[in-house]
């Protein structure tokens, strides 16, 4: 059995901005080949592992991209602008160190914007806005800059190592969703030997985090009857905010979603994640949220309507480079995602 620490430090570490998920994809194809039937990956780019049973289908889905930036405009000077991949707060951006991805090689870089010194008190009191930052790579010319191989249109990730906070608490980038994939890895694990009455089909998706797309193409091509998803979900148990605002806690169990802003879960299905919940006597968190959403808001709509659930690992700081979650949430959505496979019995448990 692969060992969680290891399985999270090496896909946090690894880079998969939005459709660039070339790095993180062979990796995931490495940990499944081997405890699946079948590996392929469609036109898109998401990897869909198959362990073959009855005529059900039933789809686990985790998303491989990462919330990064793009290059932009390389300045006469040598900085470079970017966009954004996703939403990220500007806030964070500040001094980061990051790594601009270009055909052949890798560009270190850091992230600046106008000194505190140049500035106004009134400017001071202003958050600095994604246009007016800039990345310097330590070259002193555009010319400079194009040697290096830097190019419009290259995506950047954050340049942060995998920590190991507490017994029970770490601390890395792109855990949304590194930390839903190492879940399915940990769930396949499980289900190497297990005869399932139906065929289940565990897709690694692309381009969640700018606009749910490779979950819209693949759902289309498997046609699941059945779909979940695995994600990390916000965690504000942080001091600014009030009990109500927490939306879930740290070490409080996996979030089973009622609503966010994508979806609504359909009754049968929520009820029926509940019930298993309280069937293995694991902790849970019921979650209302209403903002964001997740692939599961693609799936749930593709051809004539498929039951999705989303259950999700409480994290704290999402779409930072430094992302918090508990190894306690973590094994319980291994048993919940488990013990959900292991009890699907057929189609009409979950339609109407």
């Amino acid at each position: 059995m692969v060992d969680i620490i290891d399985l999270l430090k090496k896909l946090s570490e690894t880079h998969g901005p939005p459709g660039r998920e070339d790095e993180i994809r062979k990796i995931v194809i490495d940990y499944v080949k081997n405890i699946v039937d079948n590996v392929t990956i469609d036109p898109l780019g998401n990897v869909i592992a198959l362990k073959q049973g009855g005529n059900l289908k039933v789809m686990i889905a985790a998303h491989m991209d990462e919330v990064a930036l793009i290059t932009s405009f390389i300045e006469d000077n040598g900085f470079i602008r970017f966009s954004p991949m996703g939403g990220i707060d500007p806030r964070i951006l500040l001094s980061r160190r990051v790594i601009i991805h270009t055909k052949n090689r890798k560009i270190n870089g850091v992230i600046g914007v106008k000194p505190k010194h140049l500035l106004t008190e009134e400017d001071l009191k202003k958050i600095p806005q994604i246009n007016q930052m800039y990345i310097d790579v330590g070259a002193s010319s555009k010319s400079e800059v194009e040697e290096l191989g830097v190019k419009i249109g290259d995506p950047i990730t954050f340049n942060e190592m995998f920590t190991q906070l507490t017994q029970f608490r770490v601390m890395g980038k792109a855990l949304d969703d590194r930390a839903g994939i190492a879940v399915i890895i940990k769930v396949l694990e499980l289900l190497k030997n297990v005869e399932l009455p139906y065929t289940l089909y565990a897709v690694f998706t692309t381009q969640e985090e700018v606009g749910l797309r490779g979950a819209t193409s693949v759902t289309y091509t498997v046609n699941p009857d059945i779909a979940f998803v695995i994600e990390t979900t916000t965690a504000a148990d942080t001091p600014e905010n009030i009990p109500s605002e927490y939306i879930t806690e740290l070490g409080k169990g996996p979030a089973i979603r009622v609503m966010d802003a994508t979806m609504i879960t359909q009754q049968k299905i929520l009820e029926f994640m509940v019930n298993i919940a309280n069937n293995i006597k694991i902790p849970y968190q019921l979650q209302v949220a209403l903002r964001g959403g997740t692939d599961a808001g693609a799936i749930h709509i593709s051809r004539g309507g498929i039951p999705t659930g989303v259950i999700s690992i409480p994290a704290r700081y999402l779409h930072t480079p430094s992302l918090i979650l508990d190894l306690n949430d973590f094994e319980n959505t291994v048993k919940l995602i488990n013990a959900i496979l292991i009890n699907i019995k057929n189609k009409e448990t979950f339609y109407f």
